[in-house]
């Protein structure tokens, strides 16, 4: 299927609503995105996740960010751009995280002591 026809299609099934509200990208920037596209079980296996892990990623978000989609006919597909910009919006705090040191052995076992004695004092 060519670009020009694809285009036709997915324009088809976008609102003007939905454009001007800002909630999609600006036609150019869909259509150049088309053919830069997977589908939802391309983005799967490529991540070695699950199927249903991106339908979820879209439905539902991870951390309240969703994964954009197109729909085209009965079929979904997600651009690269939309895949990296997902990714980086979920990664963006864990890189701003502070690292926490790990615990020695000493410092874990004195913990562990600590956590037994206050469930003993509390009768657990």
């Amino acid at each position: 299927m060519t670009s020009a026809i694809l285009a036709d299609t997915v324009t088809d099934r976008l609102t003007v609503n939905q454009l001007a509200s800002g909630e999609l990208k600006s036609w150019s920037n869909i259509v150049a995105d088309i053919n830069d596209r997977m589908t939802v079980n391309q983005l799967a296996r490529r991540e070695g996740v699950h199927c249903a892990t991106p339908w979820r990623w879209m439905q539902h978000g991870v951390r309240g960010v969703k994964l954009r989609s197109i729909r085209v006919g009965g079929r979904r597909y997600i651009t690269e751009a939309d895949w990296l910009a997902f990714a980086a919006t979920l990664n963006a705090d864990l890189t701003d995280a502070p690292q926490t040191p790990p615990r020695s052995e000493s410092r874990r076992r004195k913990d562990s002591d600590a956590a037994r004695d206050a469930l003993r004092r509390s009768g657990i």
